[in-house]
């Protein structure tokens, strides 16, 4: 059958599923729906429209630097300037091939990121409930949706409970709004009704959020055919609110960028005049041309941006690479507002631990057990129990989920305690049932060889209702020394701040059997407060808000030794106010409501907040300036081929009940849950080590690039009024572009010491821009600059030199200068310790000249460009005067501050 328009609105839900021959209890086979998917395709409403490869190398290859030295190269060679042409070309190539590994890594990277935006829907397949990716939704598929959920694709809906959703519609002018509708699925509307598509009850279109309620839906219309994917006219956003979709933070550099571009042109015009009038008879114009282009294409604001966006994206690209990194910088604003954060409020239990369900102990017959009492069969009655509970919520199938994915990770832990059959009892059950009552579980259980129930509860209501427990098989009667150990069992639970579930089997002729009680607890991080700390070092101040039961919250505080004392919600403190965060740490009790309160006093005040844990809120959302989301991210490091996935019940990763599928969708950052040694709050601490390296390697590269501009015009400005060097144009084409290009790449991938990414650096005034011109660089490089410059000009005059041999001694003395400014920029020589903090400096500076030197007196061409091959005596005594100047007038401006 054809995907056609049809009025799926206008027929009852019994007719749409005869159209689609789905059996509306167990949904599609498997068969049916990879021969659905086979012939219909993916479902591509979610995916991102990528950006042609065309069109992202056409900025990067008409550049003004590129098109500039690809221009020179071709000249030189058409002037018989092969060493110059030469040096060009090989500068154009390493600009060129960081151009083109900068988009390739941005291409891979929103590749993997469209995983992470792209929803996952759960589907009932053969009576079973699979979690799939929404790409993978097929017409037929039957849907259960719940609040926090976003709908895959356009349904009609089965069944509904109390159903309010966030349809995504486009408005006047054509962008994506969003508008809140409420549903019913009784509803059938008669022919030619005038209602339009997204008010229609029985609708769910692609796109919409649940915002409350429960449904059971059928899809109707996938990929293009849904409603937004017909018109074509917007893609479903990633982010819904506008601050989501902010500019680049490096976008407010461009009108300075700009600027020093223009300056740059407008001080070269008197330097171009001044160079021409002093320059000796024999030389030539295009010696005078070519090493301006170098300064010149350097100086370009579009280089500059290009070099600052590739350490951008170097943040981004690190924060998915490897296992030990959990973090997800998802957005594209989550670096700026990372290290822009200076209040991170903490909610909910997922920043304290790994927010999944663990086997802790159980209490069966006469004693208590543990995990690491393995293969215990005491524990089987329990683990039968717990697993037909699940078959009957779920209809799980054999495959268990991996350790540690979300609720069913206590099932695996009890299974390896237990030993248990599973698959055998795959083969007893016919049927188990599964009902809620007054706050109890009930499952009705019909084996081959017996029937009973079962009730599963948190409270001992159900346990003082029985008179015996079962001990080995045995049904023996509940002694008071019995009921105190459950009793007390039960408390020391509720003190740790664990959950504790009481299993009791209930026989054919009504009679409850106690068989036990089992706790279970989230495993809390055993590098929480060293965490905090660092935090708190890097000026971000923490804050925990527990919003659950007082008495329970406060005793998982305890349990995860929290800082005290805690702010407890009571008569006295009914309101939170920005000073109370000076006295505590920890707040119980308050309100969603209260901390986005709260939240919104700090940014008035000028603060930046991020919120990290349950953000479940839209107060919370329009507060924070960040929002960080924990969530299970295995599912999307696997494969995702269809024969792998279809073999797997878990396809794809559910939303938990602290991450739903639009919070996902609309977070900044992404991050595992937390483990014992990882993820949760330290995954916060990680990604904020990453937007702060942008912070730190941008300052570094435009530190270096303000003051090695600067030096190069001082150079060509006192060489041209001395009459040496610039005529010859060496300094500028040797110790210019391919300088800059080799600092770019070590910046790019050096490593940045702790120390360094503790500190804050913004550039959100002109005074950090000022910075950048610190008298600590630009003091010693002009007395460098100057010192050496009379020196080889009093050369000269004494006929000591040649003007071809000082004029390679100003290139050689410019080379050592933006090598030391280089290590004065970058911090990561600050790390070493002993002889190595001065001799790898050393070795950066010397080595370039150490290779130099014997190439151009072999090489004629080298000698010819660069004049080394005819150094005298006084030049190779000379070479380190400007270190010695440098390093001098360092130590005295320190000395001055």
């Amino acid at each position: 059958m054809s995907e056609t328009p049809m009025k799926w609105h206008q027929m009852s839900a019994d007719v749409v599923c005869d159209q689609l021959h789905t059996d509306a209890a167990t949904g599609l086979s498997r068969r049916t729906a990879r021969a659905q998917l086979k012939k219909d395709g993916y479902n591509t409403l979610f995916d991102s429209k990528k950006p042609s490869a065309r069109v992202s190398w056409l900025p990067i290859l008409c550049d003004p630097s590129i098109l500039l030295m690809l221009f020179c190269a071709a000249l030189a060679l058409v002037f018989s300037k092969i060493a110059v042409g030469i040096t060009f070309f090989i500068v154009l190539l390493a600009c060129v091939g960081i151009s083109f590994r900068t988009v390739r890594l941005r291409f891979e990277t929103e590749a993997r990121i469209a995983k992470y935006r792209i929803p996952t829907a759960r589907v009932v397949r053969e009576g079973a409930l699979l979690s799939i990716s929404a790409r993978r939704v097929v017409r037929g598929d039957i849907l259960l949706l719940r609040a926090g959920d976003i709908v895959p694709c356009d349904c009609r809906l089965l069944s509904c409970d109390a159903l309010r959703v966030l349809t995504l519609m486009p408005n006047g002018e054509g962008k994506p709004v969003y508008a809140e509708f409420p549903k019913n699925a009784q509803t059938v509307y008669p022919y030619a009704s005038p209602v339009v598509a997204p008010e229609q009850e029985n609708m769910l279109y692609g796109g919409s959020e649940i915002l409350s309620g429960e449904a059971r839906a059928i899809a109707v219309s996938v990929g293009t055919y849904t409603f937004i994917g017909s018109m074509r006219l917007f893609s479903v956003p990633a982010e819904r609110t506008g601050k989501r979709n902010a500019s680049d933070a490096l976008r407010a550099l461009s009108p300075y960028l700009r600027l020093w571009g223009i300056a740059t042109l407008l001080s070269l015009l008197p330097l171009t005049v001044l160079a021409v009038l002093t320059a000796p008879s024999s030389a030539d114009l295009i010696d005078l041309f070519l090493p301006l282009s170098v300064l010149v294409g350097c100086a370009s604001p579009a280089f500059i941006l290009f070099l600052m966006r590739a350490v951008s994206m170097r943040a981004t690209v690190d924060s998915m690479r490897g296992r030990e990194n959990r973090a997800i910088l998802k957005s594209a604003r989550a670096q700026s507002a990372l290290f822009s954060m200076n209040e991170l409020f903490a909610i909910g239990h997922s920043a304290l631990t790994d927010g999944v369900p663990h086997f802790a102990r159980a209490l069966v017959g006469r004693g208590e057990l543990v995990p690491e009492d393995s293969a215990q069969l005491a524990l089987q009655p329990l683990c039968e129990a717990f697993f037909l509970s699940k078959m009957a919520e779920e209809g799980l199938s054999t495959t268990l989920r991996a350790r540690g994915d979300d609720d069913t990770a206590f099932l695996s832990e009890l299974l390896a305690a237990s030993g248990f059959d599973l698959p055998a009892l795959r083969v007893r059950l016919l049927k188990s049932v599964a009902s809620d009552r007054e706050g109890e579980r009930e499952v009705q259980v019909q084996m081959r060889e017996r029937a009973f129930g079962l009730r599963f509860s948190s409270d001992l209501r159900t346990f003082d209702r029985c008179v015996v427990y079962e001990d080995g098989g045995k049904a023996c009667a509940i002694t008071p020394q019995m009921r105190e150990r459950v009793h007390a069992f039960a408390s020391e639970c509720k003190r740790r701040a664990s959950q504790m579930l009481c299993v009791v089997r209930v026989l054919q002729d009504g009679t409850p059997v106690f068989l036990g009680a089992v706790e279970l607890g989230e495993q809390a991080q055993a590098v929480l407060l060293s965490v905090w700390e660092e935090l708190s070092q890097s000026d971000v101040r923490t804050t925990f808000f527990l919003t659950g039961e007082v008495g329970r919250e406060r005793a998982y505080a305890a349990a995860c030794r929290l800082p005290e004392p805690y702010l407890v919600k009571s008569d006295a403190t009914v309101r939170l106010t920005p000073e109370l965060l000076h006295t505590y740490r920890v707040f119980i009790g308050f309100s969603k409501d209260e901390i986005a309160a709260l939240g919104t006093l700090l940014r008035a005040a000028g603060g930046h907040v991020g919120v990290f844990g349950d953000v479940a809120s839209r107060a919370l959302e329009r507060m924070a300036d960040l929002t960080v989301a924990c969530d299970p991210t295995e599912y999307h490091r696997r494969a995702t081929e269809e024969a792998t996935l279809e073999a797997q019940p878990d396809d794809g990763m559910e939303n938990s009940a602290r991450c739903s599928q639009a919070v996902r969708r609309r977070a900044d950052v992404l991050v595992c849950r937390a483990g014992k040694l990882g993820g949760g709050l330290f995954a916060v601490l990680q990604a904020l080590s990453h937007s702060r390296a942008v912070q730190l390697r941008t300052y570094m590269l435009l530190a270096f690039l303000v003051s090695t501009q600067l030096s190069r015009f001082l150079f060509a400005t006192l060489a041209a009024c001395l009459g040496i060097g610039f005529s010859v144009g060496s300094a500028g084409l040797y110790a210019g572009g391919w300088s800059t290009v080799v600092a770019a790449l070590w910046i790019l991938w050096m490593p940045m010491p702790q120390n360094r990414l503790r500190r804050r650096v913004e550039f959100s005034d002109r005074r950090t821009l000022l910075s950048l011109f610190d008298r600590a660089t630009l003091i010693p490089a002009a007395v460098s600059i100057v010192g050496t410059s009379l020196y080889a000009a009093i050369l000269i005059w004494c006929g000591a030199i040649s003007a071809s041999a000082a004029s390679a001694y100003l290139t050689v003395s410019l080379l050592l200068l933006q090598s030391l400014l280089l290590y004065r920029t970058a911090p990561v020589w600050h790390a070493c310790k002993g002889i190595l903090q001065v001799a790898l400096p050393l070795m950066l500076i010397w080595l370039p000249v150490l290779v130099c030197i014997p190439l151009a007196i072999f090489l004629p061409t080298m000698h010819a460009a660069t004049g080394l091959g005819a150094w005298s005596a006084w030049t190779l005594a000379a070479l380190p005067l400007l270190p010695a100047l440098y390093f001098g007038a360092k130590i005295f401006v320190r000395t001055a501050k």
